[in-house]
C-alpha cells in the first residue's frame, strides 16, 4: 500500500476530525511525525518550520516540536512501521483530546459565545444588553477601564439621542451609523483583548498538559524498551499493543520471559525450526497448466472514405464542397454558369481526392496456456505444549520459546493459532488477536502443570478442533519428551483418518536429553524432530514428505 495513503487511512481520525489547525495542516502534520519515527534519517523539524504552523498556530507549533524531540521515542520506533503508526496516532489523538478539553474549559468559551452573538447581532441586540456586557468586559479586562467607561457612555447618550422624537430623520440616521461603528469598535478591540487571552490560556494548558503526557510516554517508552529488548529475537507486531496491554505489564514476570527469549536467540536450529513450521502451506503447493481461450486484441489502421486527412490527388466527381477555383470560377458570369451546372450533373468535376485512416481494435481469440498455483495462503495452526514434571526446566523453556515463535509467524501471516498445554489435564488458548493482549499468551506461557503425562485429551482438544471451521486442516505441532502411555486405538485410527482423507499434518518435536537415533518416531505425524538438550540442535528425522519442506516459499 502506497505510504501517503496508509497516513491518511491510519491516522484517518486525527486529520479528518482533529478539530485543531485546519486539515491541510494536520495532514501535513501527521505525515511529518510518522516520518519522524518512522525513518531515522528524517528531519522533521526542519519540515515543520516550512509549515504556515508559527504563525497562525504558535502554540501548537510549540507543541508538536516539543514531541518531535523526544529522541527515546524515535529510537524505539525507527524502520518498525506498525508500531510508528500506532504511536504517531496515539500522540496525535492526544493532541486531539486535550484540544476539545480546552475548548470546552475556562472563561473563554463562554465568552467567545458572548462575542459570537453579539458580532452577529450588531443591530438586534438591545442598548441594555451591550450595557452589561461592557460591564463584564470591565471586570475581564481591568487594565482597559477607561475604554471600556467611554464606550459605555458614549453608547448610551447616542441610543438616547437618536430616540428622541423632535430629531430629524436625517439625524437619526447618522446616530444609528454612529452607533453601529461605535458597537464594531467594541466588538474589534473585545477580540483582540480576547484572542491575546485565549493565547496565554492554551500556552498554560498545553504546557501543563505536555508535562503529564510526556511523563506518562517515558514511562511507556521505558517499559516498550524493555520489552523490545526481550523479544526482539522474535517479537515484530509492538505497535499493536502500545496502548491497550501496557497497563497489565506491570505484573508480568520478566525473568521468565527473558529465559525463553535467550533460549530462542541463542539457538539458530530451533529459530530455523520455527520458519519451517510457517511454512507448511506453501510447501506443498503445487502448480498445473490451464488452456484457455483469451481474447487477443489487435489494432490496425483502416481507410475512411468520407475522412478528408490529406489531399492524394485530383478527379471528377460532383462533390462540390471539393472543387478546385478554376471550377468555382466557372460562377462569375452566367454563360458559364450553364457549363458548371452540366459537369455537375455529368458528375465532371475536377475536385480534390482525400485520404483518411481511421485507427480500430478488434478481438480475436487464440488458446493461451496459463499456470494456475493452488492458493499460498497460509492456514491455521494448532500447538500442544507438554508442561508435565518430566518437562520441567530446560525443556519447558524450550517448548514455550518455541510456542513464542510460532506466535510471531502466526501472526506476520495473519494465520490462526491454537495453544494447548497438557499434563493430566489441558489448557487451551486461541492465540488469533493476541497482538490486542499480550498478557492473556504471557499468564498462559507460565502455566505449568508438572504432574505426570497424558496426550489423550490434548490430541482430543486437537481433533476436536480441527472439525471447526476456522481450524480445517490446521497444521498440528506437538512439543514433549514424549513420555507418555500408548494412544488408544478410537484416537490412533482418528489421527490416521484425517492425515490420509483431509490431508492433515501432523508434526512432533522431542525435546530429550542423550536422545536414542534407533527409536523410530511416533507413527501418527508425518514430520518430526529432535532437539538434544546437551547439545542443543534439531536432528530432522524424515518419516513422510520431510525433504520437500525445506524449500518452501
Amino acid at each position: 500500500m502506497n505510504l501517503l495513503k496508509r497516513v491518511d487511512e491510519e491516522l484517518s481520525g486525527f486529520i479528518q476530525f482533529g478539530g485543531i489547525l485546519n486539515e491541510d495542516l494536520r495532514e501535513e502534520i501527521a505525515l511529518i511525525f510518522f516520518s519522524h519515527l518512522y525513518d531515522p534519517d528524517y528531519d522533521a523539524r526542519e519540515n515543520l518550520s516550512k509549515l504556515d504552523l508559527a504563525h497562525k498556530y504558535p502554540n501548537w507549533y510549540g507543541l508538536m516540536d516539543r514531541l518531535l524531540q523526544h529522541q527515546d521515542l524515535r529510537d524505539l520506533t525507527r524502520n518498525n512501521e506498525d508500531l510508528a503508526f500506532s504511536i504517531a496516532k496515539e500522540a496525535l489523538n492526544w493532541c486531539k483530546r486535550i484540544a476539545r478539553q480546552f475548548e470546552a474549559s475556562g472563561e473563554h468559551f463562554h465568552e467567545e459565545s458572548d462575542l459570537k452573538y453579539l458580532s452577529s447581532h450588531i443591530q438586534k441586540a438591545p442598548v441594555e444588553q451591550w450595557e452589561n456586557m461592557l460591564i463584564k468586559l470591565d471586570e475581564w479586562y481591568p487594565s482597559h477601564q477607561q475604554s471600556w467607561e467611554f464606550y459605555r457612555k458614549t453608547l448610551v447618550d447616542s441610543s438616547s439621542q437618536a430616540k428622541e422624537s423632535d430629531a430629524s430623520t436625517q439625524e437619526k440616521e447618522r446616530l444609528e451609523k454612529d452607533l453601529s461603528i461605535l458597537k464594531q469598535n467594541i466588538i474589534n478591540e473585545w477580540s483582540g483583548f480576547l484572542h491575546h487571552k485565549k493565547h496565554t490560556l492554551e500556552e498554560a494548558f498545553l504546557d501543563e498538559s505536555f508535562a503529564s503526557y510526556v511523563e506518562d510516554l517515558s514511562s511507556k517508552v521505558d517499559q516498550l524498551s524493555e520489552l523490545g529488548e526481550l523479544l526482539a529475537p522474535f517479537y515484530n507486531f509492538l505497535g499493536h499493543v502500545w496502548n491497550d496491554a501496557l497497563g497489565a505489564w506491570d505484573y508480568v514476570e520478566w525473568d521468565k520471559l527473558e529465559e525463553y527469549a535467550d533460549s530462542l536467540q541463542r539457538d539458530p536450529h530451533l529459530r530455523e525450526l520455527a520458519d519451517l513450521l510457517g511454512r507448511w502451506n506453501t510447501a506443498k503447493k503445487q502448480v498445473e497448466e490451464q488452456k484457455m481461450m483469451e481474447p487477443m486484441p489487435e489494432r490496425d489502421w483502416k481507410p475512411n472514405p468520407y475522412g478528408k486527412s490529406e489531399i492524394i490527388g485530383i478527379h471528377h466527381s460532383s462533390q462540390l464542397e471539393a472543387m478546385l477555383p478554376s471550377e468555382i470560377a466557372l460562377l462569375s458570369s452566367p454563360e458559364t454558369e450553364i457549363i458548371l451546372s452540366k459537369k455537375y450533373v455529368e458528375n465532371k468535376l475536377l475536385t480534390f481526392q482525400y485520404r483518411s485512416f481511421n485507427f480500430s481494435t478488434s478481438n480475436t481469440r487464440q488458446q493461451e496456456v496459463t499456470k494456475i498455483a493452488d492458493s499460498d495462503e497460509k492456514g491455521p495452526i494448532i500447538i500442544n505444549i507438554d508442561t508435565s514434571g518430566s518437562m520441567f526446566g530446560a525443556p519447558e523453556r524450550i517448548a514455550k520459546a518455541l510456542a513464542l515463535a510460532i506466535l510471531e509467524i502466526a501472526l506476520k501471516q495473519k494465520r490462526r493459532a491454537y495453544l494447548i498445554s497438557f499434563s493430566t489435564g489441558i489448557k487451551t488458548l486461541e492465540m488469533t488477536g493476541m497482538e490486542e493482549n499480550i498478557t492473556q499468551m504471557i499468564e498462559f506461557l507460565r502455566m505449568s502443570f508438572h504432574g505426570g503425562t497424558d496426550i489423550q485429551p490434548a490430541l482430543k482438544e486437537t481433533l476436536k478442533m480441527l472439525e471447526e471451521e476456522h481450524f480445517k486442516k490446521a497444521d498440528v505441532l506437538i512439543i514433549s519428551d514424549f513420555i507418555i502411555p500408548r494412544l488408544d486405538r478410537n484416537t490412533f485410527e482418528k489421527v490416521q483418518q484425517l492425515r490420509r482423507e483431509e490431508g492433515t499434518s501432523f508434526h512432533s518435536l522431542f525435546v530429550t536429553r542423550r536422545p536414542d537415533m534407533s527409536v523410530p518416531p511416533l507413527p501418527i505425524f508425518d514430520n518430526h524432530w529432535l532437539y538434544d538438550l546437551d547439545n542443543p540442535k534439531v536432528i530432522r528425522q524424515t518419516v513422510n514428505h520431510f525433504e520437500v519442506l525445506g524449500d518452501g516459499e
